[in-house]
């Protein structure tokens, strides 16, 4: 699996959007493991981070955010950067397994993120560290 960037579909509403994600039967589903809200406040970053195990799909769901990845995995190392926001840019990115990424908050005060993982948080293998390649 590589490194993909989704557009999401908005259902317009006069009372408020429908955001919608995912379903089971869409192709980037990989099974169910946990999904969470992340906050980020303003000017920060965080990460680098590397799932050894899991496919995460993210999206921003308030805010504007930044995510820088590297794929150091062949000879070649590969590095993406793209930005997301919850109403013009709204899609999710695809993070496979062995893909280094980071992430850092645009808005004028903190944005949320919404993770969903194949597999439960506390089963994944996690490197932590400030990436070096």
């Amino acid at each position: 699996m590589k490194i993909k960037l989704i557009k999401q579909k908005i259902i317009k509403n006069l009372k408020g959007n429908i955001k919608k994600f995912i379903t089971k039967k869409s192709p980037e589903f990989k099974g169910f493991g946990e999904c969470y809200f992340s906050e980020i406040k303003k000017n920060q970053t965080k990460g680098w981070k590397k799932n050894l195990t899991t496919n995460q799909m993210i999206s921003v769901v308030y805010g504007k955010v930044v995510f820088y990845l590297i794929d150091d995995q062949n000879k070649k190392i590969k590095k993406y950067k793209y930005m997301l926001d919850d109403n013009k840019n709204f899609k999710k990115i695809i993070i496979p397994p062995n893909i280094w990424y980071a992430f850092k908050n645009l808005n004028k005060d903190k944005s949320i993120l919404f993770n969903f993982l194949n597999i439960e948080h506390k089963k994944t293998k996690i490197i932590n560290k400030k990436y070096g390649g």
